[in-house]
Formats: C-alpha cells, structure tokens, sequence
C-alpha cells in the first residue's frame, strides 16, 4: 500500500491535542504548601505527599490504583516548623522511596524515611535562614543522594551532602538577595551536576558551578528582564540536544510568563524568552509531556487567577500559547506522575487558600512516532514535524508542522521506506514515494488530523517530512525533522 493511501485518511484541519482534564479534587485539613507524587507502598501505583500547617505535618494519601486517593497517614513535622517543598530519592538506599521536607519555620531539613509502607521522621540536618525551595542530585558523585535547598530570606543555597544512610552535613553558599526556586542540572557539560536558583532582588537566574567534589562556586548570571520576579525553576532539555535548559515562573506588573533560557554550548544560553503563562502571578512550573509527541511540554500554577496554563512545546524549545483550565483557589505548586496507570504523565495542582489537591488527568494514550532530526533551518529555525496517535485503525492521527515560513507552500514527502539521502545541506528521510500539497498558516504552521485508515500490516514504517517553500533558507527551501511511526 503506498503511503498517499495513509495520508488520505487525514484532513487538513486544525489539531486538537487532548489536555489535561479535572478527575478530581482531593479536600485537604489546613494550608497545603506542596505536593509530591511517590510509590509509598511498592505496589507500583503513585501515591500522594502533602506538606501542610496546622499543625504542620506531611499527609500521605494512598493511590487505589485507578487515581483516587485516600489518606492514610499523618508525620508531623514539629511545633512551627513551617514545612514547604517535598524532596523523594532513596536517600538510605534500603531500595525505598522515602521524603526529604524543607522545614521553613525551623531552619531545616527533615527526612522521612520508609519503612515498608509507613513513613517515620529520622534525620533533621540545619541550613541557612528560611528554606522553601528544594531539589535532590549526586553532588559528589558518590552514588548517594544529596539536597540542595534555596533558603529566601538566608539569601543563599545550602548543600546537603549525603554521608551515607540519610545522613547528612551541611554547607552553604552565599547567591544572591532573596533566593527562591532551586534545581539542578549539567550547565558546563563537564559532566557534574550544577545548580541554578533564582534572584528576586536581581531579576535573575544565578547558576553555581559544581568542582565535582560538592562545591560550589557562582557562575553564569541569566537575566530575566526589568521587574522580572522569578518563583519556582524547574530543569529538563526542551530542544533535545542532549543539555539541560532552565524554566522558571516569573512575573512583573504586565508579564507573566514561564521564562526559558535554553543552553546552547556550555555556559553559553539563549534568552530569555518569555512565553505567557495565560493567567496572572505564575507561582509554579512542571515539566511532563502532556500531549505524547515526546518532548517536554510546560504547565504552569497561576496563583493570581487560579488557574493553569499548559504551553506545548513544538519540539526545538519554542512553544504554543497557553491553554488554561480553571483549578482551585490560590494554586502554588504544580507535582506530576502517571497516577492511573495509563502511560501518560497526569498532574496534581495544590490549591493553598481552597485546602485542596486538584488532580488533572491527561487521556493521551501515548504516540506511534519518533522524530529523526535532520532539518534545514529557515526564517523562524528549523521547522518542526510532530505526530500524534497510536496509529490503530479508526483512531485519531495528527500531524503538526510548526516554525515554518508562514502563507508558503510546502510538501509532505511521504514513504515506506528510509532513503535517508543527502538533500541540500540536510537529509530528505523519505524515499518521495507520496506527495501532498500543503500551505502554512500565517502563523507558520499547518495541520493534517483524522482516524488512521485500515489496511496496513502491524510494524509497518511510515516516514514522513515537509520541505517548504522559504526565501530566508539556504537553495530557498527549509525542511523539518523526519518523522516516523510505526503501526502497531
């Protein structure tokens, strides 16, 4: 069967990704500060941590195993101590998942560990001044996990070096006035995880370079822009080039936005860009991928409005406009984990003034495609060809074309088979079996969406890439990645 045969099942129409969708609302006591997705029990369902006042405590909620949640026990955290954000590794390597818990109130971190399904306070291990934000690596590079933790009002990063079984010792690092979010990340590709905290008093991202024994050094200063206050930073390779970019929720008066600096050689940056969040004050920021397409899409608390936006990536970095669904009243932490078991990355928002857990499903089932590379850059980058479906017979199929040239036309080169040929500074994945005329948007972008017809046997290949018509690209041309799927 020739591939045009394939392609006819679609029409040419706008795409409709399936979002995340409220499953739940999980009512909990007090003020919840964060939430934390973890397998307390090993029964290989991911239950719930809630860090929470009143009197301040971490909640566990247990996972049925179809998403829904039930309490199940209560760790207090001691008078005042404010706890905060909610760190999970193996810290005492008993094989497992225990908690880590920044203790604002009292200076501190506390461990939790598990004990075969029941959680217990163990360690607590002094930081500076303040500590709210918190992120877990091997600073060392001893095989335990180590913390680090950016301490607001102590102006500075504490590293929390794991001596072995949980235990730890301290030290800190003066970065800046007003620390706030905290992660980790190879930011100088020597192969030693750094770390990256956010300014508030500079407007900015501070990186602290690791010597690869567990210290620190300050680094590469990343401006945000003029009374750009950053919140919670999150890490994660949004263009999949193998180094680790930096998102961070920040806002001014008039913008609010998930900022993105991508790395692009070491300690080299672009950025900032600056897509909206959709909503106002944007507090906390996740990566997951929300519409299976297999790169790093970004979902966003924003407190001020109560709601989140979700930004799809379109593979290379740069993402689409916000979608926004309503959550609870003042959102200030966004966790994620596949909590009903279907392969798809679902998301707990936590409501602090509503006292509840906002649980978002996402029904994306997973995708039959695989990017290949290999594109010619042109006016707006390389333009970006994703595929969304699983590729079963009547089930919906979509194929995306972003960052092209916009109102130019362009060619779907379709096939069976992988030529791979050299082709004008890039290389036409598709043998050009099958053609289909298309035309951008004025945005850049075009869309073919419908039920993937019958009659291909199972672990055929289908290879697919656009070249587009493009004054500003080398020959006159751009051409996006390969693209290619597999039936089932």
């Amino acid at each position: 069967m020739k591939t045009s045969l394939v392609i006819a099942g679609l029409a040419l129409a706008p795409a409709t990704f399936a979002q995340l969708s409220q499953a739940d609302v999980l009512p909990v006591s007090a003020t919840p500060n964060a939430s934390a997705f973890f397998d307390v029990d090993g029964d290989d369902d991911l239950d719930l941590a809630v860090t929470a006042d009143a009197p301040a405590r971490v909640d566990i909620y247990r996972n049925d195993g179809s998403g829904n949640f039930g309490l199940a026990q209560n760790v207090t955290t001691g008078a005042l101590s404010d706890p905060r954000a909610i760190a999970v590794a193996d810290f005492d390597r008993d094989g497992d998942s225990d908690l880590a818990v920044t203790l604002s109130g009292t200076n501190s971190v506390i461990l939790l560990r598990n004990a075969g399904g029941a959680l217990t306070s163990s360690t607590i291990t002094p930081t500076d001044f303040d500590p709210q934000q918190i992120t877990t690596f091997d600073a060392d590079d001893d095989g335990d996990i180590d913390i680090a933790t950016a301490n607001r009002t102590g102006d500075s990063v504490s590293v929390l070096l794991n001596v072995g079984n949980g235990v730890f010792t301290s030290t800190t690092i003066a970065a800046g006035i007003d620390v706030t979010g905290i992660g980790a990340g190879d930011f100088n590709s020597d192969l030693v995880p750094d770390l990256v905290c956010g300014i508030d008093d500079t407007n900015a991202l501070q990186i602290l370079e690791n010597d690869g024994a567990g210290g620190f050094s300050l680094g590469a200063v990343l401006p945000l822009g003029a009374d750009m206050n950053p919140e919670q930073l999150v890490v994660g390779d949004l263009d999949f080039d193998g180094r680790d970019d930096i998102v961070v929720a920040a806002s001014s008066a008039s913008v609010n936005a998930a900022v993105i600096y991508l790395q692009t050689n070491p300690s080299s940056f672009n950025g900032p860009s600056l897509p909206l969040s959709g909503g106002a004050n944007p507090t906390s920021v996740a990566l997951l991928d929300v519409d299976v397409d297999n790169d790093l899409d970004i979902v966003v608390a924003n407190t001020g409005s109560n709601t989140i936006g979700v930004l799809l990536n379109t593979f290379e970095g740069s993402f689409l406009d916000a979608t926004t669904l309503p959550v609870g009243i003042d959102p200030v932490h966004v966790a994620v984990g596949d909590i009903d078991g279907n392969g798809s990355t679902d998301a707990a928002i936590t409501n602090a003034a509503s006292a509840s857990i906002t649980l978002l499903t996402n029904d994306n089932v997973g995708s039959a495609f695989d990017s290949l590379g290999s594109g010619i850059v042109g006016v707006d980058g390389f333009p970006a060809l994703d595929g969304t479906g699983t590729l079963v017979a009547g089930t919906a199929t979509t194929l995306s074309l972003n960052e092209a040239a916009p109102d130019a036309p362009a060619l779907l080169v379709q096939s069976l088979t992988d030529a791979s040929q050299p082709f004008k500074g890039g290389t036409l994945i598709p043998a050009p079996d099958a053609l289909l005329f298309l035309t951008t948007s004025s945005a850049g972008d075009a869309f073919l969406s419908g039920p993937f017809p019958a009659g291909l046997p199972a672990n055929t290949n289908i290879y697919l890439q656009v070249i587009i018509q493009d004054a500003a690209a080398p020959f006159g041309f751009s051409m996006s990645n390969g693209l290619r799927g597999t039936t089932p």
